[in-house]
């Protein structure tokens, strides 16, 4: 999914950091941290059917995700 340059950015901008902890794979130590701090915001209707059915297609919007109902 990354370029080279991309990558390049990385190890540039988080290998002191990476260095400081101890941590030789700078890339790993990349995808640890978004994974960490990933958040994503999904907002769905819940008139109707429809969300059912989408729930139905996708069991880990129910399974794996916490669920807050405003």
């Amino acid at each position: 999914m990354l370029t080279k340059e991309d990558i390049e950015l990385v190890n540039n901008g988080l290998g002191s950091e990476a260095r400081e902890k101890k941590i030789s794979d700078v890339y790993a130590y990349f995808v640890e941290k978004v994974r960490t701090n990933l958040h994503i915001v999904l907002a769905l209707s819940p008139i109707g059917g429809l969300l059912r059915v989408r729930l139905r297609m996708f069991p880990s919007l129910v399974n794996c995700c916490t669920i807050e109902w405003l």
